[in-house]
């Protein structure tokens, strides 16, 4: 996610569409987790009152935010991989990643752990006595609590395991994969073939392993998931890269696919999603039962979820391809801010949420007063505090200046 792993020792031109994909990722989060305060999904914070229109958006953007998100992380590495050798990649991602993990974990997650325990009426720690807990970096679980830092975590892990494919694909073995790849998109319809491997994956494990906890050694779906997502992310810029010259307007890599699938894949995505929700708010609340085993309706369930992500994230990658190609000042203020807010966003959040959701309103303008408030608190952070300080950029995986 830090700013300069798109770069390739100055030899190609930025794609500027992945930094506005990244930077419009991180900034949905904003809403996101806002409007989970008042959602039926879980959070540090809670309303009393739950609001349908804001479940719903919740529900939405649960189905590709972290997906899209990944796959913009694969494109990341591969320019990464083209311009630095595998020994200076992997420092740079401990640098990046590791470190402002482990500050993270330290410093920006405990209060949002404060924050939970403080919805409890019988809670009554002091502040003192809460950071002096030795369980206070961990969860009820006993796991290491990084709530929202997971994702980091996983993109780590994802760069190490995912590097010996990416060297091979770097060689000459790159070359056989993306024209084998490519041919698959040349077919009319070819690009929803690469669907298949997320439908399965949400079949195979989602069941098992519902999701949620984020914890590596037993949150399998989800890790498998969003590596998958990882490396096609890397296959996408491969295929493309590699690209031969042709005749005949045919697509030559899956990026010439989506540009040629793009109007097929939005109104696609659309009935899709439309579907969703008709099957998970009205025909399979009363089957919930059901879908705790490997039931065919279940199974069929979660082989539909990957398919239905697969379609949104290919539209918006789609869609930011195609519009979103000009970079400027803002752009590279996003870019590089992208990542400290990140790591900020949450905590900030329910920080504000916590106060907002005692105060007499309707949840939808209290969901407006945390949106509106929580972006403005955490720019002024990240200016004031975060891109001026050398200090505070290290740990926060910038490069300092």
């Amino acid at each position: 996610m830090d700013q300069d792993l798109m770069e390739d020792n100055g030899r190609r031109p930025r794609e500027h569409y992945i930094d506005w994909l990244r930077a419009i990722a991180v900034f949905l989060l904003f809403p996101y987790h806002s409007a989970q305060v008042f959602s039926h999904f879980w959070s540090y914070v809670q309303d009393p009152e739950r609001s349908r229109p804001l479940s719903w958006l919740v529900e939405f953007m649960f189905q590709w935010h972290m997906h899209l998100l990944f796959l913009v992380a694969g494109m990341a590495a591969f320019y990464a991989l083209r311009g630095r050798p595998a020994g200076v990649f992997v420092k740079e991602r401990l640098l990046r990643l590791l470190i402002p993990l482990c500050f993270g974990v330290v410093v920006v997650v405990p209060p949002l752990k404060r924050l939970a325990l403080l919805m409890y009426p019988d809670y009554h720690d002091s502040l003192l006595r809460f950071y002096l807990d030795p369980r206070l970096l961990l969860n009820t679980r006993g796991d290491v609590h990084w709530a929202h830092l997971w994702f980091l975590a996983y993109l780590l892990l994802y760069s190490l395991i995912a590097l010996p494919l990416f060297l091979y694909l770097k060689r000459e073995g790159g070359i056989r994969v993306a024209r084998r790849a490519a041919a698959v998109g040349r077919l009319p319809g070819g690009l929803m073939l690469f669907a298949l491997p997320f439908g399965l994956i949400e079949a195979a494990l989602r069941i098992r392993w519902p999701g949620g906890t984020f914890n590596i050694g037993d949150d399998w779906a989800t890790f498998c998931l969003y590596l998958a997502w990882f490396v096609f992310g890397y296959l996408l810029l491969l295929t493309h890269a590699t690209r031969e010259a042709h005749s005949g307007g045919r697509p030559v890599s899956l990026l010439d696919a989506l540009d040629r699938d793009l109007w097929f894949l939005m109104p696609l995505a659309l009935i899709s999603m439309g579907l969703y929700f008709a099957l998970a708010f009205r025909w399979l609340l009363p089957y919930r039962a059901a879908f705790s085993s490997y039931h065919p309706m279940s199974v069929g369930f979660q082989f539909f979820r990957g398919v239905n992500s697969f379609l949104w994230v290919m539209t918006l990658a789609g869609l930011g391809r195609r519009y979103l190609r000009r970079g400027g000042s803002a752009l590279d203020y996003l870019r590089e801010s992208s990542y400290p807010v990140y790591i900020l966003h949450a905590t900030v959040i329910m920080l504000i949420a916590y106060f907002v959701v005692k105060w007499r309103l309707a949840p939808l303008l209290k969901f407006a007063v945390i949106l509106a408030s929580s972006l403005a608190a955490t720019m002024i952070i990240y200016d004031l505090m975060v891109r001026r300080t050398k200090i505070a950029r290290f740990l926060f995986g910038m490069k300092t200046k």
